[in-house]
């Protein structure tokens, strides 16, 4: 028996994320993933806003994907690692086929100081990634 297609999604309170669903959805059902939902609170000081609703988001998330019979499992990560930095751990860690993440979230000035998740992601990691725009 062949193992199941295992996806990463990484989604954060943003809007941007409904995209980024919608788009895992497209690949995740076809292929009868098992996915996994991160959502990874902030862990800077520069807007501690963007932890706020964490476990909401990774939550509307995972409904989208049970909703469409997958096998769906829900991670929040907290602490002071940066979100780039989790996702690629985990990536490993839970030997996944596809890593899909989003090019912008909640970052604004963070991101302007510390550079792009989705840019440390891709330039860290050695499994596929998908970026959605």
């Amino acid at each position: 028996m062949s193992k199941a297609f295992k996806i990463l999604v990484a989604v954060d309170t943003s809007e941007h994320s409904q995209k980024i669903v919608r788009d895992a959805l497209r690949i995740a059902v076809p292929l009868k993933a098992e996915v996994t939902v991160l959502t990874v609170e902030d862990w800077s000081a520069v807007d501690r806003s963007v932890g706020k609703g964490a476990a909401e988001a990774a939550e509307i998330a995972a409904a989208a994907f049970r909703a469409e019979g997958l096998e769906v499992d829900t991670v929040i990560e907290k602490g002071t690692k940066r979100p780039a930095d989790v996702i690629c751990e985990m990536a490993h860690e839970g030997d996944f086929d596809l890593v899909i993440l989003g090019s912008r979230g909640l970052r604004g000035i963070q991101e302007m100081f510390l550079g792009s998740v989705s840019h440390r992601v891709a330039h860290l990691i050695d499994k596929n990634i998908m970026i959605v725009k």
